[in-house]
């Protein structure tokens, strides 16, 4: 006899399912069916409108670590020994830092 609540397989003579409590319907209990499966909603969004959100996002990262890697080198002046030579170019095209 199988649970028409969560479809877990109980011996024949039970009342109330051995997995989640449920009170079992009897010899006749139909056995269970998954639930239909969910629906995906599409996006409409424009190709496009994706493709610059994915730029921005690169542009953002790519800012961001430059800026910490300035401020890396402004903090602690070891770390120049450290980095590649085209990094710490790079990072030091600043008049100040030389």
């Amino acid at each position: 006899m199988f649970c028409s609540h969560c479809g877990y397989r109980n011996r024949e003579n039970s009342r109330f399912c051995e997995q989640c409590g449920y009170t079992l319907a009897g010899k006749h209990t139909q056995p269970y069916s998954a639930p239909p499966q969910a629906v995906v909603v599409v996006s409409n969004q424009k190709k496009g409108q994706s493709f610059f959100k994915f730029l921005a996002v690169v542009a953002s990262y790519l800012f961001t670590g430059l800026v910490a890697g300035f401020l890396l080198i402004e903090v602690f002046p070891y770390i120049r020994t450290f980095l590649p030579p085209w990094l710490l170019e790079l990072l030091t095209r600043s008049p100040n830092l030389r």
